[in-house]
Protein backbone atom coordinates (compact mmCIF):
# COMPACT_ATOMS: atom_id res chain seq x y z
CA UNK A 1 0.00 0.00 0.00
CA UNK A 2 2.43 1.86 -0.03
CA UNK A 3 3.48 2.70 -3.83
CA UNK A 4 6.73 1.88 -5.33
CA UNK A 5 9.86 2.22 -3.77
CA UNK A 6 11.51 3.76 -7.05
CA UNK A 7 9.98 7.21 -7.52
CA UNK A 8 10.27 6.74 -11.43
CA UNK A 9 7.40 3.97 -10.92
CA UNK A 10 5.37 5.79 -9.05
CA UNK A 11 5.61 9.12 -11.37
CA UNK A 12 4.48 6.76 -14.02
CA UNK A 13 1.65 5.21 -12.35
CA UNK A 14 0.43 8.54 -11.15
CA UNK A 15 1.02 9.50 -15.24
CA UNK A 16 -1.50 6.70 -16.08
CA UNK A 17 -3.99 7.37 -13.24
CA UNK A 18 -4.40 11.01 -14.51
CA UNK A 19 -4.65 10.03 -18.19
CA UNK A 20 -7.45 7.26 -17.15
CA UNK A 21 -9.42 9.83 -15.77
CA UNK A 22 -9.55 11.74 -18.77
CA UNK A 23 -10.25 9.13 -21.06
CA UNK A 24 -13.05 7.46 -18.60
CA UNK A 25 -14.41 11.24 -18.70
CA UNK A 26 -14.43 10.88 -22.31
CA UNK A 27 -15.78 8.11 -22.88
CA UNK A 28 -18.58 8.63 -20.07
CA UNK A 29 -19.89 11.80 -22.01
CA UNK A 30 -20.03 9.80 -25.24
CA UNK A 31 -22.11 7.72 -23.85
CA UNK A 32 -24.23 10.47 -22.32
CA UNK A 33 -24.75 12.15 -25.28
CA UNK A 34 -25.51 8.85 -27.18
CA UNK A 35 -27.71 8.17 -25.06
CA UNK A 36 -30.02 11.41 -24.20
CA UNK A 37 -30.03 11.18 -28.38
CA UNK A 38 -31.33 7.98 -28.34
CA UNK A 39 -34.11 9.06 -25.64
CA UNK A 40 -34.71 12.39 -27.38
CA UNK A 41 -33.90 13.76 -24.06
CA UNK A 42 -32.52 16.79 -22.70
CA UNK A 43 -30.37 18.25 -20.01
CA UNK A 44 -31.27 21.77 -18.61
CA UNK A 45 -28.94 24.14 -19.48
CA UNK A 46 -27.56 24.58 -16.13
CA UNK A 47 -24.05 23.05 -15.16
CA UNK A 48 -24.92 21.42 -11.69
CA UNK A 49 -27.57 19.72 -13.47
CA UNK A 50 -24.98 18.60 -16.45
CA UNK A 51 -22.28 17.34 -14.15
CA UNK A 52 -24.81 15.64 -11.60
CA UNK A 53 -25.92 13.77 -14.51
CA UNK A 54 -22.51 12.85 -15.73
CA UNK A 55 -21.19 11.62 -12.71
CA UNK A 56 -24.34 9.78 -11.14
CA UNK A 57 -25.29 7.94 -14.30
CA UNK A 58 -21.38 7.17 -15.89
CA UNK A 59 -18.94 8.41 -13.73
CA UNK A 60 -19.62 6.53 -10.52
CA UNK A 61 -22.39 4.28 -12.04
CA UNK A 62 -21.08 0.26 -11.46
CA UNK A 63 -23.72 -1.44 -14.63
CA UNK A 64 -21.78 1.49 -16.75
CA UNK A 65 -17.95 0.83 -15.86
CA UNK A 66 -19.01 -2.87 -16.34
CA UNK A 67 -19.98 -2.09 -20.01
CA UNK A 68 -17.10 -0.53 -20.85
CA UNK A 69 -12.91 -1.16 -20.75
CA UNK A 70 -13.34 0.80 -17.29
CA UNK A 71 -14.48 -2.04 -15.16
CA UNK A 72 -11.64 -2.20 -13.58
CA UNK A 73 -11.05 1.41 -12.43
CA UNK A 74 -10.04 1.99 -9.17
CA UNK A 75 -11.46 6.03 -8.95
CA UNK A 76 -14.25 7.51 -7.08
CA UNK A 77 -15.64 10.93 -8.03
CA UNK A 78 -17.47 12.50 -5.55
CA UNK A 79 -19.36 16.14 -6.57
CA UNK A 80 -19.66 19.25 -4.12
CA UNK A 81 -16.98 18.45 -2.26
CA UNK A 82 -14.89 21.22 0.48
CA UNK A 83 -11.31 22.29 -0.57
CA UNK A 84 -8.82 25.07 1.04
CA UNK A 85 -9.02 24.25 4.57
CA UNK A 86 -7.42 27.44 6.24
CA UNK A 87 -6.50 27.06 9.51
CA UNK A 88 -6.97 30.51 11.28
CA UNK A 89 -10.58 30.74 10.38
CA UNK A 90 -10.82 26.90 10.58
CA UNK A 91 -13.27 27.03 7.90
CA UNK A 92 -12.92 26.01 4.14
CA UNK A 93 -12.55 28.09 1.62
CA UNK A 94 -14.50 26.58 -1.60
CA UNK A 95 -16.28 24.01 -2.97
CA UNK A 96 -14.99 21.52 -6.22
CA UNK A 97 -17.14 20.28 -8.68
CA UNK A 98 -15.65 16.95 -8.63
CA UNK A 99 -13.19 15.38 -6.66
CA UNK A 100 -11.08 12.50 -8.08
CA UNK A 101 -9.79 9.83 -5.45
CA UNK A 102 -7.74 6.82 -6.33
CA UNK A 103 -5.74 4.23 -3.72
CA UNK A 104 -3.11 7.09 -3.52
CA UNK A 105 -5.76 8.91 -1.78
CA UNK A 106 -6.09 6.09 1.02
CA UNK A 107 -2.11 6.16 1.17
CA UNK A 108 -1.56 10.19 1.92
CA UNK A 109 -4.64 10.71 4.27
CA UNK A 110 -6.49 12.14 1.42
CA UNK A 111 -4.01 14.82 0.14
CA UNK A 112 -3.45 13.12 -3.01
CA UNK A 113 -6.59 13.73 -5.36
CA UNK A 114 -7.29 15.27 -8.34
CA UNK A 115 -10.01 17.96 -9.11
CA UNK A 116 -12.34 18.26 -12.29
CA UNK A 117 -13.67 21.95 -12.15
CA UNK A 118 -16.78 22.29 -14.84
CA UNK A 119 -17.87 25.53 -16.76
CA UNK A 120 -20.83 25.90 -19.43
CA UNK A 121 -19.15 27.02 -22.66
CA UNK A 122 -21.44 28.64 -25.95
CA UNK A 123 -18.74 31.11 -26.74
CA UNK A 124 -20.07 34.63 -25.36
CA UNK A 125 -17.29 36.87 -23.59
CA UNK A 126 -19.44 36.10 -20.15
CA UNK A 127 -18.99 32.56 -19.99
CA UNK A 128 -14.95 32.65 -21.18
CA UNK A 129 -14.24 34.92 -19.01
CA UNK A 130 -15.58 32.81 -15.74
CA UNK A 131 -13.49 29.82 -17.11
CA UNK A 132 -10.85 31.99 -16.64
CA UNK A 133 -11.69 33.88 -13.49
CA UNK A 134 -14.01 31.33 -11.90
CA UNK A 135 -11.95 28.13 -13.00
CA UNK A 136 -8.41 28.33 -14.26
CA UNK A 137 -7.77 31.19 -11.52
CA UNK A 138 -8.72 29.16 -8.97
CA UNK A 139 -5.55 26.70 -9.41
CA UNK A 140 -3.12 28.88 -10.41
CA UNK A 141 -2.91 32.21 -8.71
CA UNK A 142 -0.37 33.23 -5.93
CA UNK A 143 -2.79 32.13 -3.50
CA UNK A 144 -4.74 29.39 -5.41
CA UNK A 145 -8.62 28.61 -3.79
CA UNK A 146 -7.92 24.97 -4.88
CA UNK A 147 -4.85 22.26 -4.67
CA UNK A 148 -2.49 20.68 -6.88
CA UNK A 149 -1.26 17.61 -4.96
CA UNK A 150 0.54 16.19 -8.25
CA UNK A 151 0.95 19.42 -9.96
CA UNK A 152 -1.96 18.54 -12.57
CA UNK A 153 -5.75 18.95 -12.47
CA UNK A 154 -8.42 19.11 -15.16
CA UNK A 155 -11.05 22.04 -16.53
CA UNK A 156 -14.10 20.36 -18.20
CA UNK A 157 -16.01 22.96 -20.24
CA UNK A 158 -19.36 21.71 -21.57
CA UNK A 159 -19.87 22.95 -24.93
CA UNK A 160 -23.67 24.11 -24.82
CA UNK A 161 -24.24 25.99 -28.29
CA UNK A 162 -22.64 24.89 -31.91
CA UNK A 163 -19.49 26.77 -31.81
CA UNK A 164 -15.98 26.28 -33.12
CA UNK A 165 -14.13 25.04 -30.54
CA UNK A 166 -10.61 25.86 -31.37
CA UNK A 167 -11.30 29.09 -31.85
CA UNK A 168 -13.32 29.56 -28.73
CA UNK A 169 -9.82 28.14 -27.14
CA UNK A 170 -8.42 31.16 -28.41
CA UNK A 171 -10.52 33.67 -27.34
CA UNK A 172 -9.87 32.03 -23.54
CA UNK A 173 -5.85 32.59 -23.99
CA UNK A 174 -6.86 35.82 -24.98
CA UNK A 175 -8.26 36.30 -22.08
CA UNK A 176 -5.62 34.31 -19.85
CA UNK A 177 -3.07 37.11 -21.34
CA UNK A 178 -4.88 40.57 -20.40
CA UNK A 179 -5.13 38.45 -16.56
CA UNK A 180 -1.89 39.84 -14.81
CA UNK A 181 -1.75 37.60 -12.28
CA UNK A 182 -2.26 34.39 -14.40
CA UNK A 183 1.32 33.34 -15.36
CA UNK A 184 1.75 30.95 -18.52
CA UNK A 185 4.67 29.18 -18.29
CA UNK A 186 4.08 27.22 -21.64
CA UNK A 187 1.37 26.65 -23.59
CA UNK A 188 1.51 22.88 -25.14
CA UNK A 189 0.40 21.70 -28.13
CA UNK A 190 -2.80 23.38 -29.07
CA UNK A 191 -5.13 20.53 -29.77
CA UNK A 192 -3.22 17.09 -28.06
CA UNK A 193 -6.47 15.43 -29.12
CA UNK A 194 -9.18 15.72 -31.39
CA UNK A 195 -11.08 12.64 -32.34
CA UNK A 196 -14.75 13.28 -33.25
CA UNK A 197 -15.85 15.08 -29.71
CA UNK A 198 -12.62 15.14 -27.65
CA UNK A 199 -10.77 18.02 -27.96
CA UNK A 200 -8.20 18.40 -24.87
CA UNK A 201 -5.76 20.92 -24.23
CA UNK A 202 -2.98 21.34 -22.17
CA UNK A 203 -1.09 24.62 -20.08
CA UNK A 204 1.57 24.62 -17.77
CA UNK A 205 1.60 27.89 -15.11
CA UNK A 206 3.70 29.19 -12.75
CA UNK A 207 2.43 29.12 -9.68
CA UNK A 208 4.10 29.94 -5.98
CA UNK A 209 7.43 29.09 -7.30
CA UNK A 210 6.03 25.76 -8.57
CA UNK A 211 4.72 24.30 -12.12
CA UNK A 212 1.12 23.59 -12.13
CA UNK A 213 -0.40 22.01 -15.59
CA UNK A 214 -4.30 22.15 -16.05
CA UNK A 215 -5.43 19.95 -18.73
CA UNK A 216 -8.80 21.11 -20.39
CA UNK A 217 -11.63 19.08 -21.53
CA UNK A 218 -14.00 20.53 -23.88
CA UNK A 219 -17.34 18.43 -25.22
CA UNK A 220 -19.91 19.36 -27.99
CA UNK A 221 -23.07 18.87 -25.58
CA UNK A 222 -25.49 21.25 -27.12
CA UNK A 223 -27.45 18.24 -28.92
CA UNK A 224 -28.77 17.73 -25.54
CA UNK A 225 -29.21 20.92 -23.78
CA UNK A 226 -32.57 22.55 -23.46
Amino acid sequence: MGGFKNQKLNEIAKKNIFEDIIDFVFVSLDNMKTDLLLKNKKLKNKEEEIRTHLLEQYLNNESFRQKTKFDDLLLLFNAEVAEGYNEKSEKYIGRVDIKVYSINTLISVGKDYYIIECKRLDGSKRLNEEFVTEGISRFVLDKPKYSSFNQKNIMLGFVIKNIDIGMNVCKIDDIQNEYERIHIAERMCKCNRLIEEHYLYKTKYLCMGNSIELSYMFYNLYEIIE
